[in-house]
């Protein structure tokens, strides 16, 4: 009995630090970094800075590949960066006759299979986290 509890518990262990994002995650917490550094590495990423407002860093869109599009928005608070974001597909908006693709977006997720949209866009945005810090938690932001 001894020996299942102690492979049970180093088994769980295991799954539990290998700090995979839960699918449909929306939010990607990076601790102890601050709002410089944050927006540094936006700007490095290619990313143009729309505002910064009251510790919120907003992105403009930018093209991650030649149909998806990603917004990015960073929540500063007590030295974590709170990422979030924002996808729009170029190819489906003008399918819908859209003017502007980007009037078409749903928050980005950790969902979809390799080469859609959706995984495109968790792709770049938990990219751009781990080029921000390392300690980073992955959750599900119900709004």
């Amino acid at each position: 009995m001894r020996i299942f509890l102690s492979l049970t518990f180093a088994v769980l262990s295991f799954l539990f630090s290998t700090g995979q994002p839960p699918k449909g995650a929306n939010l990607i917490i990076i601790k102890n970094v601050n709002e410089d550094s944050v927006t540094n590495v936006l700007i490095n990423a290619g990313y143009e800075i729309k505002s910064i407002i009251a510790h919120n860093i907003v992105t403009e869109y930018k093209n991650v590949n030649s149909s998806v599009r990603v917004k990015l928005n960073v929540r500063m608070k007590e030295g974590n960066a709170y990422l979030t974001g924002r996808v729009s597909d170029v190819a489906a908006a003008i399918a819908f006759g859209y003017k502007n693709a980007d009037d078409v977006n749903d928050p980005i997720q950790n969902k979809g299979m390799k080469g859609s949209t959706y995984r495109d866009s968790w792709n770049n945005m938990d990219k751009v986290a781990k080029l921000i810090g390392t300690d980073i938690e992955y959750a599900i932001e119900k709004k």
